[in-house]
């Protein structure tokens, strides 16, 4: 559970990870869970009045596949459309370059990134990227 620091009355934030047991080598740059994660996708809505965000990850074929999934107020198809558009935000503070910058990231590594939203209807990130070797 996540409640943000120092606010009075806050929405907390539940965590969920779903992993598969089965191993998920991926050949990717070691930055690269860094430079996603301090650009990466955040939960839409899920601030406002709490919510669920979970994380997965589970082989598919050739690919890993990692989502990520919350359970808060989603995004119109207008807004999914344009989500990784440089210098294109939702938020009042932002430059728009977080997904934009993940998407590159994403696909220097040989994978993709996509969104599935619907408005009240929560939001899922859906990566894939190639399986490596041990």
């Amino acid at each position: 559970m996540y409640e943000a620091a120092g606010e009075q009355n806050a929405a907390t934030i539940r965590f969920e990870v779903q992993l598969s047991a089965q191993p998920m080598p991926l050949d990717a740059d070691p930055s690269f869970a860094s430079r996603t994660e301090q650009s990466g996708p955040e939960c839409h809505g899920c601030h406002a009045g709490g919510g669920t965000l979970t994380l997965s990850a589970q082989p598919k074929g050739e690919k890993v596949e990692l989502r990520v999934a919350d359970t808060g107020q989603g995004m119109t198809p207008e807004e999914c459309e344009r989500l990784f558009t440089p210098y294109y935000t939702t938020k009042e503070r932002g430059t728009g370059l977080g997904l934009a910058i993940v998407q590159s990231v994403i696909a220097d590594h040989g994978g993709a990134i996509f969104v599935e939203s619907r408005t009240g209807g929560g939001t899922v990130f859906l990566i894939t990227l190639p399986r490596g070797s041990f």
